[in-house]
């Protein structure tokens, strides 16, 4: 019986089980810039993970767009920070846009990469 048992034990391996990260040493993204010049397409065998968008104003009736593929995800007025707890997806090929009103405004979008 002793024997069978060390042979199991002989048999077990450790690894990562799940989705391993592999962009380099720094899987983070972030956006920091007008809303103009947002136009940022995830990398093919990447999968973008938005977790942070922050609008800079002085004024909160300046508004703000964020879009992804051309369907609004984050609008507001108002809002200047927005964190999610389990982030926006963005798929590889997919495209980050920004609309504003008739003021330019600066946005922050941070995330992650993972695997697809």
């Amino acid at each position: 019986m002793f024997s069978l048992f060390v042979i199991l034990v002989q048999m077990v391996f450790a690894y990562p089980q799940g989705p391993n990260v592999s962009l380099g040493a720094n899987p983070i993204w972030n956006y920091i810039g007008t809303c103009d010049n947002l136009n940022y397409t995830v990398p093919v065998g990447s999968t973008l993970i938005i977790t942070d968008i922050q609008k800079v104003s002085t004024s909160t009736s300046y508004w703000v767009r964020v879009k992804l593929d051309g369907v609004n995800f984050f609008n507001t007025y108002s809002t200047s920070l927005l964190t999610y707890s389990t982030g926006v997806r963005a798929e590889a090929n997919q495209v980050l846009t920004c609309q504003r009103g008739s003021y330019d405004q600066d946005i922050l979008l941070m995330g992650y990469f993972t695997a697809p």
